[in-house]
């Protein structure tokens, strides 16, 4: 735990501050991708499924299902929001990882990239209120403050962002859900117009968009929210002033 010279936690006051933003913007995320899951549905409904998309169900009344399953986790997930803005603990930090698993089962793009959020907002969450201290998923270096803004992995100097890091075992995870998925979408085909056509496809499509989501994120990551900065010998001990 990081203390400023006056006695203040800056280290958790940050977390606590990141972790509002990251699930702010993964309800939000939520929210839009709802919406264009009911007007997508209501598409369906008045003109029938697009070509591009033949593992919908057609005129059959699980629009209306799909559409109330998405804004139900679209209400949760604005729940979640407001439980981690107004009263974070370590209990509820299951709600992040529920909100991001009900994410990635819907398959949207937006819903997949919100989930990816929730799932490392829950992680750091967690382990910060359960030990006092938080670590780096992926080399196991101590997470400080730098300066009263920022997280710096204390081991290798990177910038740390609550909602796009994750533990490396997440990517070990992707690429064989990837994988799948592909070979699901492929054997589709050879179930053409029964039931277990629409079953494997839409499967194949979800694992498919969440990989995607997950890549988009890395890069994201990488590119625009990581970068490195330059720490004095001793830090940690305090906050460090940039």
């Amino acid at each position: 735990m990081v203390m400023s010279s006056s006695g203040e936690d800056i280290l958790g006051r940050i977390i606590s501050r990141d972790v509002v933003k990251a699930v702010r913007e993964a309800a939000i995320l939520y929210t839009v991708n709802t919406v264009i899951v009911i007007l997508f549905g209501f598409a369906i409904f008045l003109v029938g499924t697009p070509t591009p998309f033949p593992f919908f169900f057609r005129l059959s009344g699980y629009e209306l299902i799909t559409d109330s399953i998405a804004t139900a986790i679209a209400i949760y997930a604005i729940a979640t929001f407001l439980w981690a803005r107004y009263r974070q603990n370590a209990s509820r930090g299951v709600h992040f990882y529920v909100a991001g698993f009900l994410g990635l089962a819907m398959g949207g793009l937006l819903f997949s990239w919100g989930a990816w959020e929730f799932l490392s907002v829950g992680y750091w969450l967690r382990q910060y209120q359960k030990s006092g201290i938080a670590r780096s998923p992926r080399d196991g270096g101590e997470i400080v403050a730098y300066g009263s803004e920022s997280l710096v992995n204390k081991k290798t100097s990177r910038l740390v962002r609550i909602g796009y890091d994750y533990p490396k075992k997440w990517v070990y995870a992707g690429v064989p859900a990837a994988a799948v998925g592909y070979v699901l979408v492929s054997l589709g085909n050879s179930f053409r117009g029964s039931f277990w056509f629409t079953i494997t496809t839409s499967i194949g499509w979800i694992l498919l968009i969440d990989a995607v989501s997950f890549v988009a994120m890395m890069l994201t990551q990488r590119t625009y929210l990581g970068g490195f900065v330059r720490l004095p010998p001793d830090a940690g001990s305090e906050t460090q002033s940039v």
